[in-house]
């Protein structure tokens, strides 16, 4: 069992899973970094840089827990690395305000292999990545610690704001994705027991590497298709007379839409955004097929 781990980003998803493992693992020294000082300054004077609900209250209340603000200091002492950063658009260049900005992975891979860590180490991605950058950090890693010995997992995190801890706490859903070999499940192996000192081991789910990083998006552009459906079927309720909470209830209730329907016919829209989001680039029709998709139930009405 590790008894150090460490966490990269002090933002949402790594404080609140930081404070929940914490909580649960007395036993195991949890240091807390981030390579935005002034994010970390504020957890140190107890001042949250955002609001979480019962989430700053847990973190006082965790002896284990600490805030390093040397980066290289805190990773060479992990026996695992969870790193929960960012990954907003890119703001310019070549697929700006689509494809993800990772430049924040790629210094935080650099800073795990160059610091004085264990010859073996286990990383963990704990954020919303475009598929294969488990792929670019562990080359990143090979190329500059040849001598050091890495496994990256993948446990996204389906929280949600205003319910982060609650989520780690008792979500319904825990993915852990690793690539089939005997090492890498062996570093998974490691990671779910951790995990299963609170969760129940039925509800951690095992899949491959890129399935879990995937998956994450795959939930994202489900759940922004539901919110475009619904933001038309409430236009066109205006335009008809009809009540949007009622019709959205029908449509609730229907379990067809449910995890039934989920392995067959696959939508059109979600295929496009998570290959836009994936691709730098995507095609004048392909554009013209999301703003179709979009506006398609209006289309039917005029």
């Amino acid at each position: 069992m590790a008894k150090n781990v460490c966490f990269i980003g002090a933002g949402r998803a790594g404080m609140s899973l930081a404070a929940v493992l914490a909580k649960h693992c007395p036993d195991i020294c949890v240091s807390i970094t981030d390579i935005d000082s002034v994010a970390l300054s504020s957890w140190k004077l107890h001042s949250a840089p955002f609001f979480e609900p019962n989430l700053n209250t847990l973190v006082q209340s965790c002896s284990n827990l600490s805030f390093v603000s040397n980066v290289s200091s805190a990773v060479s002492h992990a026996e695992i690395v969870f790193v929960c950063l960012d990954s907003a658009p890119k703001v310019s260049g070549i697929g700006a305000g689509r494809t993800m900005d990772l430049s924040s992975w790629d210094q935080a891979a650099r800073l795990i292999a160059v610091c004085d860590g264990p010859l073996s180490q286990v990383i963990v991605e704990c954020s919303t990545v475009p598929v294969h950058t488990s792929t670019t950090m562990q080359q990143i890693l090979a190329a500059n610690a040849p001598n050091r010995k890495f496994e990256v997992l993948c446990l996204p995190s389906f929280m949600a704001g205003g319910s982060a801890v609650q989520s780690w706490e008792d979500g319904l859903l825990f993915l852990l994705g690793s690539e089939k070999t005997p090492s890498a499940a062996a570093a998974a192996d490691v990671v779910a027991r951790i995990l299963s000192r609170w969760i129940q081991p039925a509800r951690i789910v095992r899949s491959n590497l890129w399935s879990a990083e995937l998956s994450k998006m795959a939930v994202n552009a489900y759940k922004a298709q539901r919110v475009a459906a619904t933001f038309a079927v409430s236009a066109l309720a205006e335009r008809t007379g009809a009540v949007a909470d009622d019709v959205m209830l029908c449509v609730g209730a229907d379990s067809r839409l449910g995890a039934s329907c989920m392995c067959s016919n696959p939508f059109l829209a979600l295929k496009l955004y998570v290959c836009s989001c994936y691709s730098q680039e995507i095609g004048p029709g392909s554009r013209r097929a999301v703003f179709a998709a979009k506006h398609a139930c209006a289309c039917l009405f005029v």
